[in-house]
């Protein structure tokens, strides 16, 4: 089967931070906040109560006890008349739409703020995402206002419209940006004790590196790896134009097979061998990164 290399966009945000995927909005954060108190009249009254008992236990004065209940007790009277007129802010909301562009901003382009220049660096490469994102700019505009509503439903009105705005703009990333594979850690395996421990490990170690192979095998390409690593290797090569990295990768993978096949093994030749793969991986690993970027 021949290769097809992939033609999504690479997410310089996620070679930094390779644990990153693109962000997808929490209908939860864009929600509308109510402003009633939270707890219920009883609550309030059982509280003002406590304290009374409290008052008198400690000896306060009763003018200066009652005078402290009557405080309680209007604030008590206030929430519940702000319980059964309920306002609703979005200003959580508006936080929300702009904490949600700072991380499209950082997962596609690696930058950390949102701004015109950054909105003119995706729509230019991704003209689909114009029209969400100006949704979300207006429906944002919007939240920034600080309007308080009387009504849920006007409330959840404008902000289901930044929600949909956003989910709409995490589609679209998803399908035209590609995440950096996970970093995948090859062990020490110079702290095992025993010399035979060292040389199994060192077989996993080898087992790890085909691992990312073929992770980088599936960021370059979006057709099945072939089984062969020397194969993926091979394409990864002629699509790159990285066989340096590939040979050094390669050079020190044989070490380390020849070794765990050579049974007991020293502590300082175990850590040598994986410390001279670790870095020969970090460098293949850059190298179709930068290939891949352009």
């Amino acid at each position: 089967m021949s290769r097809v290399p992939s033609q999504r966009l690479v997410a310089y945000g996620t070679w930094h931070a390779r644990s990153m995927r693109a962000p997808i909005p929490n209908a939860k954060d864009f929600a509308p906040v109510s402003t009633a108190p939270a707890g219920s009249m009883g609550d309030d009254l059982a509280i003002a109560r406590y304290e009374y008992d409290r008052d008198s236990q400690r000896g306060v004065p009763a003018r200066a006890s009652l005078t402290r209940q009557a405080a309680l007790h209007v604030a008590a009277w206030a929430k519940e008349r702000s319980r059964k007129s309920p306002k609703w802010r979005v200003s959580e909301a508006a936080s929300a739409t702009e904490l949600f562009r700072r991380k499209v901003a950082t997962y596609c382009l690696g930058h950390k703020q949102w701004g015109p220049a950054v909105e003119a660096m995706l729509t230019r490469t991704t003209p689909e995402l114009a029209g969400p994102l100006a949704e979300l700019e207006s429906a944002r505009s919007e939240l920034r206002a600080g309007r308080v509503f009387t009504s849920e439903a006007a409330a959840t009105a404008l902000t289901d419209r930044a929600l949909a705005a956003a989910a709409e703009t995490s589609t679209l990333v998803r399908a035209h940006y590609r995440a950096v594979p996970a970093k995948v850690h090859l062990p020490w395996v110079g702290l095992e004790l025993a010399g035979d421990r060292r040389a199994r490990a060192l077989g996993e170690v080898v087992q790890r590196y085909d691992s990312i192979v073929a992770g980088w095998y599936g960021f370059v390409f979006t057709s099945p790896p072939p089984d062969d690593r020397a194969a993926q290797l091979a394409d990864l090569s002629d699509e790159l134009d990285i066989a340096e990295a590939v040979a050094a990768c390669e050079q020190h993978r044989e070490q380390c097979r020849e070794l765990a096949a050579l049974g007991a093994l020293t502590r300082p030749v175990a850590r040598a061998a994986v410390a001279d793969l670790r870095r020969a991986v970090a460098g293949f690993e850059e190298a179709v990164f930068r290939a891949a970027a352009g």
